[in-house]
């Protein structure tokens, strides 16, 4: 089965998207005019890097009221990433944005964090906001289960995820994210 929480985007007061955790087809009996209004809105990819943009306030449950999920991403040199999130709804919520690793995810300081693999580190500085709720867990994700049956799997541990949440709720939030490697 999966899960929002298992991919680097978005919860609403810990709900995910489409009809998430309600089987293996998140999208099974969800709107096609509302998935229609999550899209790419601006992207423009050059030899020196890219610059991508997108709505996807439409790939979450009209019961959550999102207005706008704007993720802008961009690479603003090599080996540097901007990730750009602004959230807008209609009542108050607790916003939170998942990173994954599939090693550990280390505190490198104040809304600093690093994950290595084979020598090799991401460093990830959260700027906004700047008064989060950060926590590092255990990353479990469904495992595969028996064809015909894969949202059967087991729960298996792999790695851990950095789960960041508003502190408090809101119509509206805004994490920015800078990445370097």
């Amino acid at each position: 089965m999966p899960l929002t929480i298992e991919h680097n985007t978005l919860l609403v007061d810990g709900h995910g998207q489409g009809h998430d955790g309600k089987g293996h087809d998140a999208w099974a009996g969800f709107p096609y005019a509302q998935m229609n209004k999550a899209w790419i809105t601006h992207a423009d990819l050059s030899v020196r890097g890219f610059d991508i943009e997108g709505e996807g306030a439409g790939a979450y449950d009209s019961s959550l009221g999102l207005k706008r999920y704007v993720r802008r991403i961009k690479m603003t040199a090599p080996g540097k990433i901007e990730v750009n999130d602004l959230v807008e709804s209609g009542a108050p919520h607790i916003f939170t944005e998942i990173l994954h690793s599939d090693t550990k995810v280390e505190q490198a300081g104040s809304q600093k964090y690093q994950i290595k693999v084979e020598g090799v580190a991401l460093n990830a500085f959260l700027r906004l906001p700047s008064q989060a709720s950060s926590k590092i867990k255990p990353n479990i994700v469904m495992g595969p289960g028996r064809p015909g049956s894969v949202d059967k799997g087991s729960l298996e541990p792999r790695g851990e995820r950095l789960v960041v949440s508003t502190t408090k709720a809101a119509t509206s939030a805004q994490f920015g994210w800078d990445f370097s490697f």
